[in-house]
């Protein structure tokens, strides 16, 4: 009975470490856009207060703004992310309201210590699809090869920074 007891409270600790990786970096995602709008400034009309903002008005952005624009890599990991990460935390952590979701755990083949939510359905309609969280460990990868992205951007565009001007 204590191993089964251990082993719910290290689940649930494995459940809420993971769910806290998605919200604080779907609010360190939101920092960056609002880094953006604030290194270069306000266009009207393309509010960059979110990174779900940032990833429908970038381009609109970047042309009303006169900036060069992004690399390829760097769009990519924008919309990447967003899906990845800002959608995951929206639709399957925070708004998600099937009661009748169970959360599991589930640990990756080739990497350790690297672990990820894997829901399933009591009772599951043919409708319903199990999307598991991704391992926090490849998200963090991506996150700072965007952020890399994102500074070279800024310092390319660095004479164009709205505190110069």
């Amino acid at each position: 009975m204590k191993l089964l007891e251990r082993q719910a409270v290290s689940g649930l600790k494995i459940s809420l470490e993971i769910k806290s990786f998605y919200l604080f970096s779907k609010i360190f995602l939101d920092e960056i856009s609002r880094v953006i709008e604030d290194f270069f400034g306000q266009c009207r009309n393309l509010s960059l207060d979110s990174h779900d903002q940032l990833s429908k008005k970038i381009k609109q952005y970047v042309h009303k703004m006169g900036l060069n624009p992004l690399s390829e890599r760097a769009l990519f990991l924008i919309e990447d992310l967003k899906t990845r990460v800002s959608d995951y935390r929206d639709y399957q952590i925070a708004h998600h309201k099937n009661r009748r979701t169970i959360q599991g755990i589930a640990w990756t083949k080739n990497k350790k210590h690297s672990s990820y939510l894997s829901p399933s359905f009591l009772y599951p309609s043919g409708a319903e699809l199990y999307q598991p969280s991704e391992s926090p460990v490849d998200l963090f990868r991506l996150i700072i090869e965007y952020v890399d992205a994102i500074l070279k951007y800024l310092a390319h565009n660095f004479l164009k920074c709205r505190h110069l001007n």
